[in-house]
């Protein structure tokens, strides 16, 4: 259980991609070196580098950017950065900003030279992106455009808004197991389904998704279903409360580890959980 948590808050990214079908990529893109610095042809000098880098064209839906490496292909395995005119001034950049809702990467950095020189050599930028293809983040259910919104709100610190959305995930994939559910029962009992207790609804998907009338059967279910509790509290407390409720980082990995637990065990018949930490970290 405390590996499995461990994991869960310490590579989240993994986890979630794996709960949604996220891809990684290796992306590589042309550098301008576009710099706010006044141009002084066949000039060297210092100039400051501020470049926007657009890959809607690659990902539509974006969860995750690292900056690999950069600088002018002289070699297939390796990325030259001296490419100006100074050794002890090479290019240097660093993202600087990530727009997720626009697809776009902003790099900052510098380099000393002369700049058409140095944009003669063709310099790149590679990056580990994970996210989604074009088309594929508009077929995603709910629960999992979910728990893609918490991820971020969660990297920007949102710790509050980040749980909630989780949150949120939870009763979305619960309701969702009840729609499937509803197929197999007389219509008459439909409406019955539908305005039931989150409880009750995880406890009937649950039963429907494993297979048994006894719960307690399930070695994970018990844990996951304390921590559901916790959390459960801890949501309609800010909910109704009439003065600010802090939510801790802890709180925000227990919601996550409720969520991975349960569609782990529902989806994928992960019982144990040895089996749920092999299934989201293959």
């Amino acid at each position: 259980m405390k590996n499995l948590k461990n994991k869960l808050t310490k590579e989240r990214l993994t986890a979630i991609a794996k709960i949604t079908g996220a891809s990684y990529s290796i992306l590589e893109k042309h550098l301008a070196l576009e710099s706010p610095t006044p141009f002084l042809k066949s000039q060297e000098q210092h100039y400051s580098l501020k470049e926007s880098i657009y890959l809607h064209d690659d990902f539509e839906n974006l969860l995750h950017v690292k900056l690999l490496d950069y600088g002018a292909k002289f070699e297939e395995d390796q990325l030259e950065r001296n490419i100006g005119s100074s050794d002890r001034e090479p290019l240097e950049l660093k993202i600087s900003e990530i727009d997720y809702k626009h697809q776009k990467v902003v790099l900052e950095g510098g380099i000393y030279g002369d700049l058409l020189h140095a944009s003669a050599n063709d310099p790149i930028a590679k990056f580990l992106i994970a996210g989604f293809k074009p088309g594929d983040y508009k077929k995603l259910d709910l629960y999992k455009t979910l728990t893609c919104e918490a991820y971020l709100l969660e990297s920007r610190g949102d710790t509050k808004l980040s749980f909630f959305t989780y949150f949120t995930a939870i009763e979305s994939f619960a309701a969702l197991k009840i729609q499937d559910y509803k197929s197999s029962v007389h219509p008459e009992l439909h409406h019955a389904l539908e305005h039931l207790s989150l409880d009750d609804k995880i406890k009937i998907a649950g039963r429907e998704s494993c297979s048994t009338d006894d719960l307690s059967t399930i070695p994970a279910w018990g844990d996951v279903i304390g921590e559901f509790k916790k959390a459960q509290k801890l949501r309609n407390k800010i909910a109704h409360a009439h003065s600010r409720v802090e939510v801790s980082t802890e709180q925000v990995d227990s919601v996550f580890y409720c969520l991975a637990g349960l569609i782990a065990i529902m989806n994928s018949k992960k019982y144990d959980f040895i089996s749920i930490r092999k299934h989201l970290f293959p």
